[in-house]
């Protein structure tokens, strides 16, 4: 744990944004950045001079630019000079802005993210338990049947929710006790998400639980080491708790990231990997 906490500065570079603005959206509220958004928008939206970006309720956003903008705007490295129509992975410049559009179960808003935030500027650093080798634990990951269980996943944002695939569980023992947790498929990532809550949640760490991604042998590697035992539907694999991680959500208030499932709340105290930011 200590080589990967002091390599490439690992916490900060990880599959994750500890720091982005904030999320727009229309059921979120009106987040306005300079003033308030023009009065011909109806959605949620940003301002920022004479620049407003939309989150329609129809699945669409559009940039409008109003009069002369005050900032450079532009749209995948293009300069913008009109209305024109956001895309799932469109990367929209305003002045230091960077704005995608965010799709959570249908439901649109938009992620701005500012370099030069003052909430980036006064981060603290973050908090750790001491390395502990008591949980770097070797368990069993146990493919489930499929087509693979949904969960409708719980976010920071009251009412919404994500749908997530269980497509493994996890069973582990540690200090005399059996334990196991689901496991998520997040998006295209090989690896899988274990988002968990323990005896610390809502002390010492945040209280919506923490994440850790488990490594998932290929299916190839998988049948060289389970074919002479004719199974190959479970198989063991490393686990590192102390490479667990607080979400986006526990550092701003405008993240929209899962929740701990039922099920995955451990009757432990995970005191190992990271707690949060730094106490003042």
């Amino acid at each position: 744990a200590l080589v990967w906490l002091n390599e490439a500065d690992g916490p900060r570079k990880r599959k994750r944004t500890t720091t982005p603005l904030f999320v727009i959206h229309d059921e979120f509220g009106i987040e306005t950045i300079a003033k308030s958004p023009p009065s011909d928008t109806t959605a949620g939206c940003i301002a920022l001079g004479e620049i407003s970006v939309v989150a329609a309720q129809e699945g669409k956003a559009q940039l409008v630019l109003y009069e002369q903008a005050q900032y450079a705007v532009s749209l995948d490295g293009l300069p913008i000079t009109e209305r024109c129509q956001l895309s799932a992975t469109s990367l929209l410049t305003i002045g230091p802005l960077v704005i995608s559009l965010l799709d959570r179960s249908g439901t649109l808003g938009l992620r701005a993210k500012n370099p030069a935030a003052h909430r980036r500027a006064t981060f603290r650093g973050l908090d750790f338990f001491p390395p502990n080798p008591d949980w770097s634990v070797t368990a069993t990951l146990t493919l489930q049947p499929t087509p693979h269980p949904v969960l409708q996943m719980p976010t920071a944002i009251p009412g919404i929710s994500e749908p997530m695939t269980v497509p493994a569980k996890l069973s582990f023992e540690v200090a005399g006790k059996r334990h196991e947790l689901s496991l998520l498929a997040d998006g295209d990532d090989p690896d899988l998400l274990c988002i968990f809550r323990d005896g610390t949640s809502g002390v010492e760490t945040y209280g919506a639980g923490r994440y850790l991604y488990i490594k998932k042998w290929t299916r190839e590697e998988q049948s060289k080491e389970r074919q002479a035992q004719g199974d190959d539907k479970s198989w063991q694999v490393d686990v590192d708790f102390n490479r667990c991680f607080v979400p986006p959500c526990a550092f701003i208030p405008f993240a929209t990231c899962a929740r701990a499932p039922k099920g995955n709340t451990l009757a432990v105290r995970v005191e190992a990997g990271e707690k949060g930011e730094l106490p003042e």
